[in-house]
C-alpha cells in the first residue's frame, strides 16, 4: 500500500541549506545581500542565511540547485 504524498509542514530552514555546496550558499547569500565572510564555516553561513531569509526562498534556491546539479 502507498500513501499518498503530502507537503511536510516541519521543514527546517537550516536542514534545507545542508543540501547546498558552499558555492551554492555564497551564490544564495550573494543574491539575498546576507553579509557572509570566505572564512566563515559552513555552518555558520547555514545558520546566517536561515536566519536572514524565508523558507520559499531557501527551499526555491534548493530544488533549483538539485536540479541543476543532477538532469
Amino acid at each position: 500500500m502507498i500513501r499518498k504524498a503530502k507537503s511536510n509542514k516541519f521543514q527546517s530552514k537550516f536542514h534545507l541549506t545542508g543540501f547546498l555546496w558552499r558555492n551554492e550558499l555564497d551564490t544564495l547569500a550573494n543574491q539575498h545581500d546576507v553579509p557572509i565572510k570566505s572564512r566563515d564555516l559552513i555552518k555558520e553561513v547555514r545558520r546566517q542565511l536561515s536566519d536572514s531569509l524565508h523558507i520559499s526562498e531557501i527551499r526555491a534556491h534548493v530544488l533549483a540547485c538539485l536540479k541543476q546539479r543532477y538532469c
